[in-house]
């Protein structure tokens, strides 16, 4: 077989491309090659990346990094990437992404539950190169008597950034949620954290001034979910759940990522929100109440001890590969 090299065509005729059915395609064919289908009446080209024969006018991304896995949705294949820590992510093709995008969770504090990380989702187109990926990490877990639990780290791709979400307000401070993607939950005084960029949701406000019980016990609000507001305490013995996240179907299954952290309680403590957020501690129970790993989920609310940690953020990327 001949092969042409730097091959100039300056005639005005016309190139005869090989002719046949999708049933006569090369048993073994290299990347590039080119023919027409007569099957479907387009012109195709071989992928050896892939390894499926595309028409001509269509090009998949290509790209690594991260925990990588293939999906089908629908009729179409997908590979996706996982970040559960930094990395970086790297494109060798360029063309169109879908990602999601979550921040770390906050702490909670005493009685209070944390507020979630921000949740961004979205298409974006990247060109080939390295681009850094940035998990926010875990927060430690709040000591015991503390005034304010801690702030959620933001995660990071692609210059868009998902916040932390907002601290928990306790029970020996001003009591007041901070501000986060979600805020986290009022404490002894009303007034749960608003929300920011990169979420949806507040933080839920404790029983209007703290409902007193006659032992001193002060109800808290749960944390902000990336869906949903944190619940109010209902009452001086029922502290509030924690806002739901916010679901998606990235990874070819339901995922829910992003919720608030459930108030601490003596009596009935707050759920942790649909998505991660940890539930509050019931009395004095030793156990930690954090929220999940690589949900951005707010820790929940303590009780006499220390509170749940904030889970880690997670960013998850796929794009079409057949």
């Amino acid at each position: 077989m001949a092969i042409l090299k730097n091959t100039e065509i300056d005639g005005t005729g016309f190139i005869q491309l090989p002719v046949g059915t999708t049933g006569q395609r090369p048993s073994s064919p290299n990347d590039a090659d080119t023919r027409f289908n007569s099957t479907f009446n387009i012109i195709e080209w071989y992928d050896d990346t892939y390894g499926v024969w595309l028409p001509m006018s269509v090009v998949f991304p290509v790209a690594t990094g991260g925990a990588t896995s293939d999906i089908t949705a629908g009729s179409a294949g997908f590979r996706v990437s996982t970040f559960a820590s930094n990395g970086t992510f790297t494109v060798t093709r360029g063309g169109e992404f879908e990602y999601l995008i979550v921040g770390g969770g906050a702490s909670g504090a005493d009685v209070a539950g944390g507020g979630a990380g921000g949740v961004l989702t979205g298409k974006i187109q990247l060109t080939p190169g390295s681009y850094p990926i940035v998990i926010g990490a875990a927060t430690a877990n709040a000591g015991d008597n503390v005034g304010v639990g801690i702030q959620g780290n933001p995660s990071s791709a692609f210059g868009l950034i998902a916040e932390g979400g907002g601290a928990a307000g306790g029970g020996f401070g001003d009591g007041r949620g901070r501000d986060g993607a979600s805020g986290g939950g009022g404490g002894r005084n009303p007034g749960g954290g608003i929300k920011t960029r990169g979420g949806f949701g507040f933080g839920g406000q404790g029983f209007h001034g703290g409902a007193y019980n006659g032992t001193g016990d002060w109800e808290g609000g749960g944390g902000g979910g990336a869906g949903q507001p944190g619940r109010n305490g209902v009452n001086s013995d029922w502290g509030g759940d924690g806002g739901n996240g916010l679901a998606s179907v990235i990874t070819g299954s339901v995922t829910t990522v992003g919720g608030g952290g459930g108030s601490g309680s003596n009596t009935q403590r707050g759920r942790g929100g649909l998505g991660g957020g940890g539930t509050g501690k019931l009395g004095g129970n030793a156990a930690n109440y954090n929220g999940v790993s690589n949900t951005g989920g707010g820790g929940g609310g303590g009780w006499s001890g220390i509170c749940g940690a904030g889970g880690s953020g997670v960013v998850i990327i796929r794009w079409r590969i057949i």
